[in-house]
């Protein structure tokens, strides 16, 4: 199984009306760390990072469900303390199971977590694998810009040795 999808612009899926983004609750901590192993094996003892995740109010973690079923997962969260990566409301963990890409899943979670961080900050940062195109033009169909490339942020690396930081900014009409 890919890490990601592979960028294929003319694709299209077809939006499953079925599946509903909100808010994670802990009964779903099981569902997400699923989803999550689509990108690989997580080390041990991430079930339970994931549920402190889901009960912490300074994050915002969202789940996209199918018929109670988590088909994808992602959140946002403020991070400090890095010396690779400017302090701020930050994207991760956007994923969706492969057979349910290119539905606008992606999409939709992303929208809610900006609208989000609205609230509070006036940027949100995210940062992705640069092989991973699909996830950037998704980023950028959200007002994400990238700011820069590096080999590490927050102390993430990268399948292929780079990544980029992305940011959007909030408009007047946002505010």
């Amino acid at each position: 199984m890919p890490l990601f999808a592979p960028y294929s612009p003319d694709a299209r899926g077809v939006v499953d009306d079925r599946i509903v983004v909100r808010q994670a609750e802990p009964h779903d901590v099981a569902g997400i760390v699923a989803v999550a192993q689509t990108r690989g094996p997580q080390v041990e003892g991430y079930a339970d990072r994931v549920a402190g995740w889901v009960d912490d109010p300074a994050r915002r973690v969202l789940v996209a469900d199918r018929d109670g079923a988590v088909v994808g997962w992602a959140m946002a969260a403020s991070w400090i303390g890095h010396t690779d990566a400017p302090e701020g409301y930050y994207v991760s963990a956007l994923t969706v199971v492969p057979s349910f890409r290119r539905r606008g899943v992606a999409g939709r979670m992303l929208a809610d977590l900006v609208d989000w961080t609205w609230r509070s900050a006036a940027q949100i940062w995210s940062v992705v694998n640069a092989r991973n195109v699909a996830s950037i033009v998704v980023h950028e169909r959200h007002g994400f810009r990238e700011v820069e490339r590096g080999p590490t942020y927050a102390g993430i690396t990268f399948e292929g040795g780079e990544g980029v930081l992305l940011c959007a900014t909030r408009s007047e009409e946002d505010a």
